[in-house]
């Protein structure tokens, strides 16, 4: 039986959002969010998430987007590749409901799974 835990290790670091880092990557781009990707030396995906003060100038509806993604990509990790994802969001993606964005976002990770 899978645990579906979300460990440390599995975030990327800050030091690796560095632009040198994301020119090598895969974009996929919406009008909700962006999304870079490649893959990773590790046996396993890890995820960043960036969210500017300009999709929202409250504090806990950042956080609030930050746990909903986490939370899909934990249930979803191990169907995914071997990957390193970035992940962007638009200012569009806070006026969507709970229920929208994880369909949204299990849509997404459909297209980065084995």
């Amino acid at each position: 039986m899978n645990r579906f835990f979300l460990k440390k290790n599995m975030r990327i670091a800050k030091f690796s959002f560095d632009n040198s880092y994301i020119k090598k990557f895969h974009q996929f781009n919406d009008k909700f969010i962006k999304i870079f990707s490649i893959l990773n030396e590790f046996f396993y995906p890890r995820i960043g998430i960036i969210i500017s003060k300009t999709v929202s100038k409250y504090s806990y509806k950042r956080n609030f987007l930050r746990r909903i993604i986490k939370e899909s990509f934990r249930i979803k990790q191990y169907i995914l590749f071997k990957m390193d994802f970035i992940i962007i969001v638009k200012s569009n993606f806070v006026k969507m409901r709970r229920n929208i964005i994880y369909n949204y976002l299990n849509k997404i990770w459909l297209r980065y799974s084995k």
